[in-house]
Protein backbone atom coordinates (compact mmCIF):
# COMPACT_ATOMS: atom_id res chain seq x y z
CA UNK A 1 0.00 0.00 0.00
CA UNK A 2 1.55 3.35 -1.02
CA UNK A 3 2.27 5.92 1.70
CA UNK A 4 -0.27 8.68 1.99
CA UNK A 5 0.88 12.12 1.01
CA UNK A 6 0.47 14.69 3.74
CA UNK A 7 -2.52 16.97 3.30
CA UNK A 8 -1.76 20.36 1.73
CA UNK A 9 -2.49 22.08 5.03
CA UNK A 10 0.87 20.82 6.33
CA UNK A 11 2.90 22.16 3.40
CA UNK A 12 5.69 24.32 4.81
CA UNK A 13 4.81 23.50 8.42
CA UNK A 14 8.33 22.30 9.17
CA UNK A 15 9.87 25.70 8.47
CA UNK A 16 7.86 27.49 11.20
CA UNK A 17 8.40 24.55 13.52
CA UNK A 18 12.17 24.78 13.01
CA UNK A 19 12.13 28.53 13.68
CA UNK A 20 10.01 27.95 16.78
CA UNK A 21 12.43 25.31 18.08
CA UNK A 22 15.43 27.58 17.37
CA UNK A 23 13.73 30.38 19.29
CA UNK A 24 13.03 28.00 22.17
CA UNK A 25 16.67 26.94 22.20
CA UNK A 26 17.83 30.57 22.37
CA UNK A 27 15.38 31.24 25.19
CA UNK A 28 16.66 28.24 27.14
CA UNK A 29 20.25 29.45 26.72
CA UNK A 30 19.23 32.91 27.91
CA UNK A 31 17.47 31.47 30.96
CA UNK A 32 20.46 29.26 31.75
CA UNK A 33 22.80 32.26 31.66
CA UNK A 34 20.47 34.28 33.88
CA UNK A 35 20.12 31.32 36.25
CA UNK A 36 23.89 30.95 36.53
CA UNK A 37 24.20 34.61 37.45
CA UNK A 38 21.45 34.34 40.05
CA UNK A 39 22.98 31.18 41.53
CA UNK A 40 26.39 32.83 41.83
CA UNK A 41 24.82 35.86 43.49
CA UNK A 42 22.83 33.73 45.92
CA UNK A 43 25.99 31.84 46.82
CA UNK A 44 27.80 35.15 47.44
CA UNK A 45 24.90 36.46 49.54
CA UNK A 46 24.86 33.28 51.62
CA UNK A 47 28.59 33.43 52.20
CA UNK A 48 28.43 37.12 53.11
CA UNK A 49 25.57 36.54 55.56
CA UNK A 50 27.32 33.56 57.12
CA UNK A 51 30.49 35.58 57.69
CA UNK A 52 28.47 38.50 59.06
CA UNK A 53 26.53 36.40 61.55
CA UNK A 54 29.72 34.66 62.65
CA UNK A 55 31.36 38.01 63.39
CA UNK A 56 28.25 39.34 65.11
CA UNK A 57 28.06 36.23 67.30
CA UNK A 58 31.68 36.76 68.39
CA UNK A 59 30.86 40.38 69.26
CA UNK A 60 27.70 39.35 71.13
CA UNK A 61 29.65 36.81 73.20
CA UNK A 62 32.38 39.40 73.89
CA UNK A 63 29.72 41.87 75.03
CA UNK A 64 28.22 39.26 77.38
CA UNK A 65 31.70 38.68 78.81
CA UNK A 66 32.21 42.43 79.31
CA UNK A 67 28.79 42.76 80.95
CA UNK A 68 29.64 39.96 83.38
CA UNK A 69 32.69 41.96 84.49
CA UNK A 70 30.77 45.19 85.11
CA UNK A 71 30.60 46.34 88.76
CA UNK A 72 28.46 49.48 88.43
CA UNK A 73 25.35 50.52 86.53
CA UNK A 74 27.48 53.12 84.72
CA UNK A 75 29.80 50.40 83.39
CA UNK A 76 26.78 48.36 82.23
CA UNK A 77 25.40 51.45 80.50
CA UNK A 78 28.69 52.11 78.64
CA UNK A 79 29.03 48.46 77.51
CA UNK A 80 25.41 48.38 76.32
CA UNK A 81 25.74 51.70 74.45
CA UNK A 82 28.92 50.55 72.74
CA UNK A 83 27.24 47.23 71.85
CA UNK A 84 24.20 48.90 70.29
CA UNK A 85 26.25 51.48 68.40
CA UNK A 86 28.44 48.72 66.99
CA UNK A 87 25.44 46.52 66.17
CA UNK A 88 23.60 49.32 64.34
CA UNK A 89 26.74 50.12 62.32
CA UNK A 90 27.32 46.44 61.49
CA UNK A 91 23.71 45.74 60.48
CA UNK A 92 23.56 48.94 58.42
CA UNK A 93 26.73 48.01 56.56
CA UNK A 94 25.44 44.47 55.99
CA UNK A 95 22.17 45.82 54.61
CA UNK A 96 24.11 47.96 52.13
CA UNK A 97 26.25 44.95 51.16
CA UNK A 98 23.14 42.81 50.59
CA UNK A 99 21.53 45.54 48.47
CA UNK A 100 24.69 45.76 46.36
CA UNK A 101 24.74 41.97 45.88
CA UNK A 102 21.03 41.96 44.94
CA UNK A 103 21.54 44.87 42.52
CA UNK A 104 24.49 43.14 40.86
CA UNK A 105 22.43 39.95 40.60
CA UNK A 106 19.56 41.78 38.94
CA UNK A 107 21.85 43.52 36.46
CA UNK A 108 23.76 40.31 35.76
CA UNK A 109 20.59 38.29 35.23
CA UNK A 110 19.17 40.97 32.94
CA UNK A 111 22.21 41.01 30.64
CA UNK A 112 21.33 37.77 28.77
CA UNK A 113 17.76 39.05 28.36
CA UNK A 114 19.05 42.39 27.11
CA UNK A 115 21.35 40.65 24.62
CA UNK A 116 18.50 38.42 23.40
CA UNK A 117 16.29 41.49 22.99
CA UNK A 118 18.99 43.28 21.00
CA UNK A 119 19.43 40.20 18.80
CA UNK A 120 15.67 39.97 18.23
CA UNK A 121 15.43 43.67 17.35
CA UNK A 122 18.39 43.36 14.97
CA UNK A 123 16.75 40.34 13.35
CA UNK A 124 13.45 42.21 12.98
CA UNK A 125 15.26 45.20 11.53
CA UNK A 126 17.09 42.97 9.04
CA UNK A 127 13.82 41.26 8.08
CA UNK A 128 12.15 44.66 7.65
CA UNK A 129 15.01 45.84 5.46
CA UNK A 130 14.79 42.70 3.29
CA UNK A 131 11.02 43.14 2.98
CA UNK A 132 11.44 46.82 2.03
CA UNK A 133 14.06 45.90 -0.58
CA UNK A 134 11.77 43.17 -1.93
CA UNK A 135 8.86 45.57 -2.23
CA UNK A 136 11.03 48.18 -3.96
CA UNK A 137 12.28 45.55 -6.40
CA UNK A 138 8.73 44.38 -7.12
CA UNK A 139 7.61 47.98 -7.70
CA UNK A 140 10.52 48.60 -10.12
CA UNK A 141 9.82 45.35 -11.98
CA UNK A 142 6.14 46.18 -12.19
CA UNK A 143 6.92 49.68 -13.46
CA UNK A 144 9.33 48.28 -16.06
CA UNK A 145 6.82 45.68 -17.20
CA UNK A 146 4.13 48.35 -17.54
CA UNK A 147 6.27 50.61 -19.70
Amino acid sequence: MPAKAPPPAFDGALLPLGAFMQMGSRNMEMLAEAGQEMTASMRKAGQTLSEFFGERLKKDVETARKLSECRTPDEVWRVQCAFFEDAVADYSKEAVDMIEIASAAAVGAAQPVEKATEDALRSLSDAGEKARAGVQKAVRETAQAAS
